[in-house]
């Protein structure tokens, strides 16, 4: 009966079959492929080396790599039956393809989190000039009142929540259980949109 279960692979085990060359890589594949979990203890302490090597070239993060060499063997492990000798010739090159795949995931990931800093970065810096904005609206009192009386609900009711109530977006997006990208729709249409209206009243009190 297959297990599917990872095996538990040590870092100092030794191999079973005292396996000296990487020769022995694609048969080793094969015998994981019928889900041997001696030969996953075998692969690992013949090529955990070679894989961590290459991962920390690839991402020049020792710790990441440590980590990522980890994902690497329960990748093979959990992924053998993809493995195919016939068409995989070299079987290291395949088991370096996995951890190349892996560390690609990491990279991707790592960028995902940069994005997401610097979008809560550019938010600060927005609601910032919104505030300012905001504030001078306010100065022009009747002319505010009747800007926020020509805004749609939504809009009118975000800016009434982000600058009255100084909720956070995420608060607004929560309590209205819209996305948060839906929030910022509203807020930043309706900041233009009252922009515009004081600017026409300005405009009109000037000429008359």
């Amino acid at each position: 009966m297959e297990s599917n279960t990872a095996p538990q692979i040590e870092v100092d085990a030794e191999p079973v079959l005292g396996i000296d060359s990487m020769a022995a890589v694609p048969a080793l594949m094969v015998r994981i492929k019928n889900r041997e979990q001696a030969a996953m203890a075998e692969l690992y302490v013949l090529c955990h080396a070679k894989v961590f090597r290459h991962v920390a070239y690839l991402i020049r993060d020792d710790q990441a790599a440590r980590d990522i060499t980890q994902d690497v063997f329960l990748r093979i492990w959990r992924y053998a039956s993809a493995y195919d000798p016939a068409k995989s010739f070299n079987a290291m090159a395949w088991i370096n393809q996995v951890a190349r795949n892996q560390v690609l995931t990491e990279l991707a990931r790592r960028k995902r989190r940069q994005e997401d800093s610097d979008e809560i970065l550019e938010d600060f810096a927005d609601e910032g000039n919104e505030r300012e904005q905001l504030a001078r609206m306010t100065a022009r009192s009747p002319a505010f009142t009747a800007a926020m009386g020509s805004l749609s609900a939504s809009s009118r009711r975000v800016i009434t929540m982000r600058f009255f109530a100084e909720q956070s977006l995420a608060e607004i997006a929560s309590e209205l259980d819209v996305p948060l990208g839906t929030v910022k729709t509203w807020l930043h249409r309706g900041l233009a949109r009252m922009k515009a209206a004081l600017e026409t009243g300005n405009m009109e009190s000037q000429k008359s």
